[in-house]
């Protein structure tokens, strides 16, 4: 039985790399996730027909020639202990000729393959082992469960007899998809997993090869891939120049840090303490100011600038000298100081003393939105839940059970419809944009440095964003291993073709298709919406109907094209509903990715934000007016939340309707957004603002671009170093979820502090930016 268990799984190797190296990464954007039957009859049918005819099938006596054998003790030791076992020498002898018939694999790799099989006839201890970690079977077939791993690190750990064999044992992971699923990335279970340990001698191709051969010669309908771990995987040159680079910021951290603590923060105590003893508070201790988020996030990000504070004490320590108990201030030479006083800056700007106390500082300026803090973190987290459930569902042992048995429950659908949280985003960011760009425009006379408008989004945005894409495609892949691990690396091909796609943020337009760093969509479409956003400012600073005209007409367009891509495509409503009639092609990036299809929440957040700046944040309002308005606001979001429920639940959605609900759906959600903001910004919040303006989330909503950025590549590694599928229950999601909201935001403070912090230091050291309150 063990000797045709592993003639059934050599048929079955095809690499899974393929799909589940990328399915995760189409977290949003792959409207295919999971709406495909998970119960496809014709992989059912063919792996019900090889089990049974390939594993336990009685052959005709007189084709069959028996000798008895032990088993090895291995899975069944009850059985391994007495039971014969069934050899058929011909088709051993079949198989070989198989192999040698195939021209296009390495001569290398077949004989070693074929000393495998021998090793297994003559029940060689490393040939039963290899055998043993291949991926078997298991139950829950019928259910869709598919993926068969086998061991990988029992594979690794296979010492080979050197005296007989000249090879060593590697894992290769192999998937077996049906001809018609032309797609690699849909992450639909309609194809096996399977777990091979194979000569280290053979590549994947090799494998590929074999097993394709093997397929066309038993008639069976499956096209064959296979990616094979390769041990002691050198650096390559991208590797080397990204730790290069990583090293270069960690020495200016480690300098800067220093300099600033030896020679700005000690001086600067010892000169406190000196001032308060004898001549009173000193004029410098008191200069550091906090520049919050959302007071001034066009011009400067949500940080102490404390720079300006060591470059204050640093000219009081040139300018006086201590007689006694006296101080005498003598003048600067300002011709030699310049030069000195920007190299101190541009180092100190990646103190991580410095940096660390301006992102945990939780003061917050008087007058700012508060409440924006905790709506930032809350909606981060949302993200963080939405990405590890969709990664699970591509790896997960249960599936389809799991997925039947929730679909009817209505909080279930919290989670299917988590991509509304990436609209939050869009929303804060119109409402922010507008709010603090009238109030430039406006203490400016209408001027504002349009220059420095862009040039600041694009420097707030991009360094640290280049940096983690570098990690993320560089040196990720070498931190972790697998049966699942991508070590070839993720997305390299596709980062090495389009990066520039990302660097100019029209990676959702210019080769949507074969996108680098999937979810850097949303920050596309946040740049975009904001060099667009002076055709709407303009015009609303100095004509309120005129500005209100062009908002009208860019939501107008965008309503319309985002209903129209829905019909025209019959699309469903989200993952796992439907609507009547067929599906049209399945390019759900081409509405869920473009900005003409999700700028209406960016639109209603720049009305909300202007309707702040006018009323100043004061608007009374009755008791009665309030609860209507808190009651029109989450019967919306729920609206939005359950209102597709039926159509998961067999009753499929019209296409009319379900265009309308793609078309107008983000926007509603973002309209009750606006509500909750504009409420607790003008007094009527009540509990909500206290929870939502708690000082704690000051920090984290700092860290959530941050957060962003790393939550994907914390969630892939914790599952894609899995040896074994992971089960899907509600308190495994839980426990996931919350250590993957830890774990991002710890990862997110050291990315802050080394790539993100240091880089607003630099664009006020080297543009001698204004201190602002």
């Amino acid at each position: 039985m063990f000797k045709r268990l592993f003639l059934f799984t050599l048929l079955g190797c095809v690499s899974s790399s393929l799909g589940q190296e990328n399915a995760y990464l189409d977290m949003e954007g792959n409207h295919g996730l999971l709406k495909e039957n998970f119960e496809s009859q014709s992989i059912i049918n063919l792996v019900r027909d090889i089990a049974f005819k390939k594993l336990f099938s009685v052959r005709d006596e007189q084709n069959v020639n028996k000798e008895s054998k032990t088993i090895l003790r291995g899975e069944f030791e009850e059985e391994a202990a007495n039971a014969p076992v069934e050899e058929n020498p011909q088709e051993v002898a079949n198989l070989r000729q198989m192999l040698g018939s195939l021209q296009d694999t390495q001569d290398v790799c077949m004989n070693h393959t074929q000393n495998v099989i021998t090793g297994i006839m003559e029940n060689k201890e490393w040939a039963l082992q290899m055998l043993d970690a291949f991926g078997k079977p298991g139950s829950a077939i019928l259910k869709g469960e598919l993926t068969w791993l086998g061991s990988f690190d029992e594979c690794l750990g296979v010492t080979t007899n050197r005296t007989e064999v000249d090879f060593g044992a590697t894992y290769c992971r192999a998937l077996l998809m049906p001809p018609n699923q032309t797609n690699p990335m849909n992450p639909t279970p309609t194809y096996i997993t399977l777990g091979m340990c194979m000569p280290d001698s053979c590549s994947g191709q090799d494998v590929t090869a074999i097993a394709n051969g093997l397929l066309m010669s038993q008639n069976i309908s499956l096209l064959a891939s296979v990616t094979c771990y390769e041990k002691d995987k050198p650096l390559d040159t991208d590797a080397i120049v990204a730790i290069v680079i990583c090293s270069i910021f960690a020495l200016l951290v480690v300098l800067g840090t220093g300099y600033d603590v030896i020679f700005i923060q000690m001086r600067k105590d010892g000169i406190s303490k000196s001032s308060y003893k004898h001549a009173g508070a000193s004029t410098t201790a008191n200069r550091r100011q906090t520049v919050d988020s959302e007071k001034v996030p066009l011009l400067s990000e949500s940080t102490s600038v404390s720079v300006e504070d060591a470059e204050a004490i640093q000219e009081d320590e040139r300018s006086r000298k201590t007689v006694g108990r006296e101080t005498i201030y003598k003048p600067q030479d300002k011709a030699s100081e310049p030069s000195q006083r920007l190299g101190i800056k541009m180092l100190v700007s990646f103190s991580a003393y410095t940096n660390g106390a301006k992102i945990l500082d939780t003061k917050q300026a008087e007058g700012s939105l508060t409440a924006v803090h905790g709506i930032r973190f809350l909606s981060m987290t949302w993200v963080i839940l939405g990405h590890a459930f969709s990664t699970l569902m591509t790896m997960g042992s249960n599936r389809a059970p799991f997925i039947q048995e929730n679909v009817s429950r209505w909080t279930f659908h919290g989670i299917l419809n988590a991509l509304v949280s990436v609209d939050t985003f869009f929303t804060l960011s119109g409402l922010l944009v507008a709010y603090l760009a009238m109030k430039e425009l406006k203490k400016g006379r209408g001027k504002l440095n349009w220059a420095m408008f862009y040039f600041h989004r694009f420097w707030r945005l991009t360094p640290v964003y280049m940096m983690m894409l570098m990690f993320y495609t560089c040196l990720l892949h070498y931190l972790g291993d697998g049966p699942i691990w991508p070590q070839t690396g993720v997305q390299k091909q596709q980062c090495r073709d389009n990066w520039w796609t990302n660097l100019l943020y029209i990676n959702n337009l210019v080769n949507r298709n074969d996108m680098c760093f999937t979810w850097a969509w949303y920050l596309a479409n946040d740049m975009q919406f904001y060099v667009l956003s002076p055709l709407i400012l303009i015009p609303l600073f100095y004509s309120e109907i005129l500005g209100m005209v062009v908002i009208g007409v860019f939501m107008a367009a965008t309503l319309t094209t985002a209903g129209l891509i829905s019909r025209l495509n019959n699309m469903t409503t989200g993952i796992l509903y439907q609507t009547e009639g067929t599906p049209g092609p399945d390019d759900y990036g081409a509405y869920y990715m473009t900005p003409y299809c999700r700028m209406g929440p960016y639109l209603i957040g720049m009305v909300a934000g202007y309707f702040l700046y006018k009323t100043n944040c004061k608007l009374h309002l009755n008791k009665k007016a309030v609860l209507c308005g808190w009651v029109l606001a989450a019967a919306s979001a729920l609206a939005v939340l359950y209102g597709p429920y039926e159509a998961a639940n067999g009753t499929p959605m019209p296409s009319d309707v379900a265009a309308f609900y793609n078309s107008a759906h983000r926007t509603v959600w973002g309209a009750a957004v606006c509500w909750v903001v504009v409420a607790c910004a003008t007094g009527n919040g009540g509990f909500v603002n206290k929870l939502m303006s708690w000082n704690g989330f000051v920090t984290l909503s700092r860290l959530t671009y941050c957060a962003y950025l790393t939550h994907p590549m914390v969630i892939m590694y914790q599952y894609m170093t899995h040896r074994s599928p992971f089960f899907i229950s509600d308190v495994n999601i839980v426990y996931n979820f919350l250590g993957f909201i830890v774990i991002t935001y710890g990862v997110s403070f050291v990315v802050s502090l080394v790539f993100e912090a240091p880089m607003m230091g630099l664009e006020r050291a080297l543009l001698k930016r204004e201190r602002r309150n």
